[in-house]
């Protein structure tokens, strides 16, 4: 006898000149109608890397960071642009006490007293996101930022419907995100998880305040997001604090190289003294 098993799926997505592929599909729709206006490859992933962090705000936003190879076929060369998040200046190890334990994380540091390393101001490093898609569209792209971040801002100001994933995940933080006014407000329905509904009462999630923060980063670039009012107008409780300071200087964290090593199985990008590897 063998019993039933829950099993999920998605269906096969073809194209036969571009493909975008992302964890949420507005993102990738966002890309993909950016290919289909005449975008490059790079304009396609901006728009996704900011739309994404508007729908899939758990795993993504730009108050993050990453890594983007890019290959240019004309050249016959990789381009990597490191914008992963680094330590605040202002930051002291004396701000992180240690404990005689493993963190819970999925990291398996040693534990913080109050896991101040994990959330909360402390945990908040200089975030790499917007200056590393601007570097990339300013050098590779053929699209104004300004333009590719318009399918966020629709998606932040007009909403997008709440999925069993969206839930599930807001579930999952429910005590933290409780824990300050603004997450709660965003991010909860009187303190619990939003429900999922269809048809015509389709829960949509609003994020207004992000909205309003994209729409600044479209109109004026990405050094008010560092150095004008964004970068003052921080999260609760952090206002003072190191990473304030740090956010004054992101270029100091950006790092850019080319590989022209034509023909190497893999290609390899710095990443804040650590390697990071991957397929070409």
């Amino acid at each position: 006898m063998r019993r039933t098993e829950w099993v999920l799926d998605r269906t096969e997505a073809t194209s036969e000149r571009g493909m975008v592929a992302a964890k949420h599909e507005l993102a990738a729709e966002a890309g993909a109608q950016v290919l289909e206006a005449g975008g490059n490859a790079v304009d396609a992933a901006v728009a996704t890397a900011f739309t994404v962090g508007v729908v899939e705000p758990f795993m993504n936003g730009i108050g993050g960071g990453g890594l983007m190879l890019i290959y240019l076929a004309d050249r016959r060369q990789t381009i990597a642009i490191d914008f992963a998040m680094a330590a605040p200046r202002a930051a002291r190890p004396d701000m992180y006490k240690l404990l005689d334990a493993t963190s819970p994380s999925m990291f398996g540091w040693r534990a913080v007293r109050d896991d101040a390393n994990i959330h909360g101001p402390l945990s908040i490093a200089v975030p790499g996101t917007v200056a590393g898609l601007a570097l990339a569209v300013e050098r590779y792209g053929t699209i104004p930022l300004r333009e590719l971040v318009q399918p966020a801002i629709r998606y932040a100001r007009q909403g997008f419907p709440v999925s069993w994933h969206t839930s599930l995940e807001i579930a999952q933080d429910l005590e933290l995100l409780n824990r300050y006014p603004s997450t709660r407000a965003i991010f909860t329905r009187g303190g619990l998880p939003w429900p999922v509904l269809t048809g015509l009462e389709q829960t949509m999630l609003v994020q207004a305040g992000l909205a309003r923060s994209l729409e600044e980063i479209a109109e004026r670039g990405p050094d008010v997001f560092y150095r004008g009012e964004l970068g003052q107008d921080g999260p609760e409780g952090l206002e003072g604090s190191a990473v304030q300071e740090g956010q004054a200087h992101p270029e100091e964290n950006l790092v850019f190289s080319k590989n022209q090593r034509l023909g190497a199985p893999s290609q390899e990008g710095p990443d804040n003294g650590n390697r990071r590897r991957g397929v070409a």
